[in-house]
């Protein structure tokens, strides 16, 4: 998961875009629930002292939010439903 906006070199070497390096909020929130909801989850971005540090910082709101760790404490796995009922609504 990344919070960062990346574009790739002909190595494949990783590098914030310039224009627009971080994601919107609302895309880094997104992101970040549904990690948690799924499972287990890596940060990518680099949140050393040489990273970004606009990056770091949102990646601090959004990684000690307490309501988004409080998913991942419920300790349940989460479990698909069924949504293909064809013209019938999903018996869950």
């Amino acid at each position: 998961m990344q919070f960062g906006n990346y574009v790739y070199d002909n190595s494949n070497n990783a590098k914030l875009y310039e224009q627009n390096p971080i994601w919107p909020k609302n895309y880094n929130r997104a992101r970040i629930t549904s990690a948690v909801i799924t499972g287990v989850y890596v940060i990518s971005d680099d949140l050393s002292v040489g990273g970004h540090p606009e990056l770091k910082a949102r990646a601090r709101e959004f990684l000690q939010n307490p309501e988004v760790n409080a998913i991942a404490e419920i300790g349940r796995t989460f479990k698909p439903l069924e949504g293909d009922s064809g013209t019938a609504a999903s018996n869950t």
